[in-house]
């Protein structure tokens, strides 16, 4: 008897032990949440600084849209509040959130009929608010980013709020980019590097396009372009950058199609092509 409830007590003890450590593994020390990139200008609340698209996303669904306006503008302003936050970090990250704002909304009526906040050119965002002081340029982007949600559907309100919200994760460690995945590596304007992802439907990838290129000929598609095209002509012809201004994009693998509209935008002209096993399209 007296065995038998030795090895019982052990066994308890055993798996409390695992139970203990398996918190801990999953909290992290002390149970304390984890802490993302970025983490210093966002102690209020870590998971601000989380760079993943997609928790953002989870995070929004039981949100309200009102509350997810005011977190948004909330966010953008402890960002620009922060002291280890460079000029020239926020004026990049404005850029990008900016060139968003414009990929979601395009009536100028949601932004008191003003064109330039509809404009998706990243790098123009960039250039006006190199111009501006922090506070200004703060501002104008909280106006921005909550008059867009007003203007957008509850489906699309979801989806630009996780993306806004991925990009300003980014900002502090300077890898502002398109919404989802990480900042990007810097390729060429001949990288055909989405036919290296195919399969992988569904997952994001961004990628640094440089200023100063010159379009490639390797462009097949409008919208959904096949993997085999150049990632950074696409992005100009989709009108997500510009060939001068270059930018950071974000593509998402998608299946083959059984065949691809080529047409001619923003000086790009894209090729028609029957079936092709592997495809992208740029997150919006």
């Amino acid at each position: 008897m007296k065995t038998t409830i030795v090895l019982f007590g052990l066994l308890l003890m055993s798996a409390l032990f695992l139970q203990t450590n398996s918190l801990t593994r999953k909290t992290g020390a002390a149970g304390k949440p984890p802490m993302f990139q970025g983490s210093r200008c966002f102690d209020v609340d870590p998971g601000i600084g989380n760079p993943n698209r997609d928790d953002h996303y989870r995070w929004a669904q039981p949100i309200d849209s009102t509350r997810l306006m005011n977190n948004l503008s909330w966010k953008i302003g402890i960002l620009f509040n922060c002291q280890y936050v460079s000029g020239d970090q926020l004026a990049r990250g404005f850029g990008q959130m900016s060139g968003i704002i414009g990929d979601y909304v395009s009536n100028p009526a949601c932004f008191n009929n003003d064109p330039n906040v509809t404009g998706r050119d990243r790098g123009a965002h960039e250039q006006w608010a190199r111009t501006k002081t922090r506070e200004q340029v703060r501002n104008n982007l909280q106006w921005k980013a909550v008059a867009a949600m007003k203007c957008l559907n509850r489906d699309y309100q979801l989806a630009f709020f996780a993306d806004e919200s991925a990009v300003l994760a980014r900002i502090p460690s300077g890898s502002g980019g398109g919404g989802g995945g990480g900042g990007g590596a810097t390729i060429s304007w001949e990288d055909r590097g989405a036919q290296g992802q195919r399969g992988k439907n569904g997952q994001r990838f961004s990628y640094n396009c440089p200023p100063g290129g010159r379009a490639a000929s390797s462009l097949w598609g409008s919208d959904i372009y096949t993997d085999d095209s150049s990632i950074c002509t696409a992005a100009v012809h989709a009108g997500v950058i510009t060939l001068a201004s270059g930018g950071t994009v974000t593509i998402e693998i998608r299946p083959g199609q059984g065949s691809y509209r080529g047409s001619t935008r923003y000086g790009v002209t894209s090729n028609n092509w029957n079936e092709h096993p592997g495809a992208f399209v740029f997150v919006r």
